[in-house]
């Protein structure tokens, strides 16, 4: 039996939410270092490179804030797990050369949850959100799979995924449980 699928693609956001962390925390961790660092630098004559080198980790830290808030994104609206994902991919690459991206680990990790959201799939709907193994539930599986077609009153409808009749005021077919529009 194969596992159920998630709702959101979770492998992806934890590793997003993992990478942008990282990437937030490190930056951080650097710019106190070269804060610190900042006047032993300047005495040698690198202040010029001290402001570029904390602009750049300031850069890198925010970029880091915009990737847990695209996890967080990724777990809100799976549906938009595919432009999330080239999002995720596009400023993880660019937080590799700007802020150091984590000192590579965040970036790695986010470039790796964002092709995991990219190639994400959502599970597919049924009327009440589950369906067991064997396919649809008892409740609406009033017609077998492999029995004639139920008798139809007025005009009827015919399932787009099934092919199979079904009567006019019908929400749902009645052999693979599929939703009618409208």
């Amino acid at each position: 039996m194969a596992p159920p699928t998630q709702p959101y693609p979770r492998s992806g956001y934890l590793l997003v939410l993992l990478g942008g962390i990282v990437t937030i925390a490190l930056g951080i961790v650097t710019i106190a270092a070269a804060y610190s660092l900042g006047s032993e630098i300047a005495a040698v004559g690198g202040g010029a490179v001290t402001a570029v080198t904390l602009a750049e980790l300031v850069v890198g830290v925010l970029l880091g804030g915009v990737l847990v808030y695209l996890a967080l994104r990724l777990k809100g609206r799976p549906t938009s797990s595919k432009p999330l994902g080239i999002g995720v991919i596009a400023l993880a690459l660019v937080s590799l050369f700007v802020g150091g991206g984590g000192l590579f680990i965040g970036s790695i990790l986010a470039i790796v949850g964002g092709a995991i959201a990219y190639s994400w799939k959502p599970p597919t709907a049924s009327p009440t959100g589950w369906a067991p193994a064997g396919g649809v539930p008892p409740s609406w599986n009033s017609v077998p799979l492999g029995s004639p077609t139920p008798p139809l009153s007025g005009a009827g409808k015919f399932c787009p995924y099934c092919g199979v009749a079904n009567p006019a005021t019908a929400r749902f077919c009645a052999r693979c449980g599929a939703a009618f529009p409208g």
